[in-house]
């Protein structure tokens, strides 16, 4: 605290006879002057504004530049003048004042000069009152006046409306600011910014909000029905948020997190019971406990916000939006999110309009689903990547969701499908047919039994199918040993359920598929490459009883041996093509064969003696020749075996091994031609199965 002493001498108050007039405005001076306050006081200790306690302010026709002086001197201030201040001012205080009380002072006293001080620290800066509101001044904002002080401080204040026009509320207010203070309006924010002294601030803001009020005729009244949210609760946030008064920021927030579950209410239950009104000067919301909803009055563009947060309020916290990974172990990423897009889509509309319903019977209890139905929306994206799906949903509907992609994430079943192809010679000792049914091996315990059932071919010159009851390893020895077939390819394929396999057995043909001259006499072909032989597509479809149904495609074509002329100079080759579709159905493990292709063979073999048969002319004496006749017909053996898992199939490759390890110890000792002389010539021919088939038979040239 500065001592008394440090004081000048006051004079004992004495009216003067005539005061002088205070000047309209301060000059500018051409240089600013500054007054530094003593560096110590006479302690030796530095004197600074917030170190000093008290002031005497007590003077009587004091020059404002001694007042300033007294100042710099006793509180520390350094003092900067921009603008003179002359006359003389008189100040009665008995009693001591604090220095934020001496600078208000000073500034009342100075305003009635067009001057202001504007404080920084311990920085006095003296400034006439256009200059003030071009300064670093303090800036506030809110519309309660309550908060803002009565002094001469110059401020700037940020006025938010609610309802009023800034643009016309500014030129109401125009007329009554003094002519240093500046208004004006942002439209963005509807707000007014102004620039005075505190108290005609203070005096403004009281006036904005008696005109800052929504006119009754314009008042609407919405009834908001609840599914979650206590009805008590949302009416008192109803208050908090749109109320006028300047609340708590951290009990708003505090409120907000809340969850508000009827059950788990908490506060005075009479109150609840009654039902709980928050009024203020914009809206008035009152809640009905008994239906648990609230109807909220206000202008029709404040409940347009008001129905906005309390839709957010009535949520349903098992709603919240997730995001789940679920890694795929066998289906692909994209095709199950295009299915389980397309199923939710559906599915979520249906549960967002039975929603909608709800909600519009005010007075009717909330619909009870169960557990397994979707609520709010589902979305699935396709991670290509890691062949993962991401799914962003509740965490209520996740476990249902989830079980889904289980079912549809199971492993697909694979087909092992073995094609054998071979070619019969019918020469009438034995019919080895199309129809050939059965021949039978199996290991009795005390000894190899085998049996045969052959039928007899068919001359058709489509394709035939049937089905084989039997050993297909056993029946293709048989055929062999007899010197009756001939087994051109054995190809196997692993293809999956649903999903086309193609076996193709020949070669690639070229052929000059067009020709033609230059101008020069240059001759082009054009070559293409034509596939020959066997070409066989086979789609697979499990059956859940274990039955494979198989659409059959099987394409056979040859070279003719004749040819078409396509220029002058270049003949194109023919070829024969022959082709079916089928769908066929058999067991796991049973074997359809596919004939029917017959073609006649004529062979000339010369039979000489040797030596003697090589002598020309005579040579004629000792030779003959033989012509002969056969039929061939090309058969194709299909065995499909499903594998549900893939150690699946090593079980087959070993029970292949297995089978044909039976029949070579069947046909071991002669067995099998002891079994030929007991059922000599007889066969017993079986109908072949029926099934649906297109069969087609035409030549053409190449392409």
């Amino acid at each position: 605290m500065v001592d008394d002493d440090d004081q000048p001498q006051a004079i004992p108050p004495v009216t003067p006879e005539a005061k002088p007039a205070p000047k309209p405005m301060a000059k500018p001076l051409a240089k600013p002057v500054t007054i530094l306050p003593p560096t110590t006081d006479e302690n030796g200790e530095g004197i600074t504004p917030d170190k000093v306690k008290s002031i005497r302010m007590n003077f009587e026709n004091a020059p404002l530049n001694a007042i300033l002086e007294h100042l710099s001197r006793t509180a520390g201030f350094v003092v900067i003048k921009e603008v003179d201040v002359e006359g003389t001012i008189s100040i009665i205080a008995q009693q001591p004042l604090t220095v934020d009380e001496a600078v208000m002072l000073l500034n009342t006293m100075l305003k009635q000069r067009g001057v202001t001080a504007l404080r920084n620290e311990r920085i006095l800066t003296i400034v006439s009152l256009t200059d003030a509101k071009k300064r670093y001044i303090p800036v506030k904002a809110g519309n309660d006046p309550d908060v803002i002080s009565r002094s001469d401080e110059v401020i700037t204040q940020v006025i938010p409306l609610r309802y009023t026009d800034a643009a016309k509320l500014k030129d109401d207010l125009t007329p009554l600011l003094p002519e240093y203070a500046v208004i004006s309006a942002n439209a963005a924010s509807n707000s007014l910014i102004l620039t005075d002294t505190s108290s005609n601030v203070k005096r403004i803001v009281q006036i904005v909000r008696e005109l800052d009020q929504h006119v009754s005729g314009t008042t609407s009244v919405r009834v908001f029905p609840l599914l979650y949210a206590d009805a008590s609760n949302v009416a008192r946030i109803i208050k908090d948020v749109f109320a006028t008064e300047n609340s708590s920021a951290q009990n708003n927030a505090n409120r907000m997190r809340q969850m508000f579950f009827r059950g788990r209410r908490g506060g005075n239950q009479q109150q609840e019971e009654t039902g709980e009104s928050a009024i203020s000067n914009k809206v008035l919301a009152s809640a009905d406990t008994q239906t648990n909803t609230v109807a909220v009055s206000g202008p029709a563009d404040t409940l347009a916000v008001v129905a906005d947060v309390i839709a957010q309020l009535d949520s349903n916290p098992t709603q919240q939006q997730e995001v789940f990974i679920y890694p795929l172990k066998n289906g692909t990423a994209s095709t199950l999110a295009t299915r389980l897009t397309n199923l939710f889509k559906e599915t979520t509309t249906s549960n967002n309009r039975n929603n909608r319903n709800n909600r519009n019977n005010n007075n009717q209890a909330q619909t009870e689903t169960s557990a397994t139905d979707l609520t709010g929306e589902v979305t699935v994206v396709a991670d290509v990547d890691t062949n993962a799906l991401m799914v962003m949903t509740s965490a209520k509907n996740y476990d249902r969701v989830r079980k889904i992609i289980d079912d549809l994430d199971r492993p697909i079943p694979q087909v092992l499908i073995k094609v054998l192809v071979a070619e019969v010679t019918h020469d009438g000792s034995v019919d080895l047919g199309v129809e050939f049914s059965g021949l039978n091996i199996r290991d009795s315990g005390n000894g190899f039994e085998v049996g045969t059932n052959f039928g007899v071919a068919s001359a058709t010159d489509g394709f035939n199918f049937s089905l084989i009851e039997t050993n297909l390893n056993a029946a293709i020895h048989a055929l062999e040993s007899v010197g009756k077939l001939d087994v051109l390819s054995r190809p196997y394929i692993l293809t999956s359920d649903n999903k086309e396999a193609t076996i193709t057995v020949g070669e690639e043909v070229p052929f000059i598929r067009d020709s033609r001259t230059t101008d020069t006499g240059q001759t082009i072909n054009t070559i293409e490459y034509e596939d020959i032989g066997i070409i066989l597509s086979v789609t697979p479809h499990i059956n859940p009883d274990g039955l494979v149904i198989m659409d059959v495609a099987p394409e056979i074509s040859t070279l003719t041996g004749n040819t078409v002329p396509i220029s002058e100079t270049v003949d194109a080759p023919t070829f024969a093509k022959r082709s079916a579709s089928s769908r066929v159905a058999i067991q796991n493990g049973q074997t359809i064969v596919i004939g029917g292709l017959v073609q006649d063979r004529k062979t000339s073999t010369i039979d000489k003696v040797p030596l003697l048969g090589d002598i020309p002319l005579l040579g004629e004496l000792f030779k003959r020749t033989i012509d002969t006749k056969s039929k061939t017909e090309l058969l194709i053996f299909i065995t499909p075996h499903v594998a549900d898992q893939p150690e699946m199939l090593k079980a087959i490759s070993d029970a292949e091994e297995q089978s044909q390890e039976i029949v070579k110890n069947a046909m071991k000792g002669e067995l099998y031609d002891k079994h030929l002389k007991r059922m000599g010539k007889e066969a017993n021919a079986q109908p072949a199965p029926t099934v649906e088939s297109t069969p087609t038979s035409r030549s053409r040239k190449g392409k």
